[in-house]
């Protein structure tokens, strides 16, 4: 990861800048990778260490899949959907409301469904999730629901070993 990190700081500053972590094409093919650089709180003239760099990547990187074919445990699992979890709650109240719920599978799905859609979709999964009744979705709720659904795939990088460019 070192080696990567230093083809992206071209300048040799010892950082690198937001709009260069976002170039990095197993990133921005994510739909949802703007929402993890400001979960990070990196700003547009942000400058990102090394350990910045490695802190959020690890949202990304999954250390069970070091074995080839090798299935993360439940714990790892557990732990990347509450990281998920904590990246769709954008307001850190350590609940999904309705609008961050839209906003979130809006920033997935782009314009192939249409908000009236979506706003039904987002009502479903609230009453489907809503534990205490709130309208708001608890992240035990969350991570209970998505386990074993894949949800996770969306926040993996899969070939970062040895350097890749």
């Amino acid at each position: 990861l070192y080696v990567r990190f230093r083809k992206l700081d071209r300048g040799r500053t010892g950082t690198i800048t937001r709009a260069d972590l976002l170039n990095i094409p197993e990133l921005s093919m994510n739909p949802l990778v703007d929402r993890v650089v400001a979960h990070f709180g990196f700003s547009e003239s942000a400058r990102i260490n090394f350990n910045d760099f490695l802190r959020f990547l690890s949202t990304f990187l999954d250390p069970s899949r070091a074995k080839r074919n090798a299935s993360p445990s439940h714990e790892q699992e557990e732990l990347r959907l509450r990281q998920i979890f904590a990246v769709f709650d954008t307001d850190h109240d350590d609940h999904l409301s309705e609008k961050e719920l839209h906003s979130v599978l809006k920033g997935m799905v782009g314009t192939h469904i249409d908000d009236d859609e979506l706003d039904e979709i987002v009502r479903r999964i609230i009453v489907e999730l809503d534990e205490l009744q709130d309208g708001k979705i608890t992240a035990d709720a969350f991570c209970a629901a998505f386990r074993g659904s894949g949800l996770s795939d969306l926040f993996r990088i899969k070939s970062w070993a040895r350097g890749d460019a």
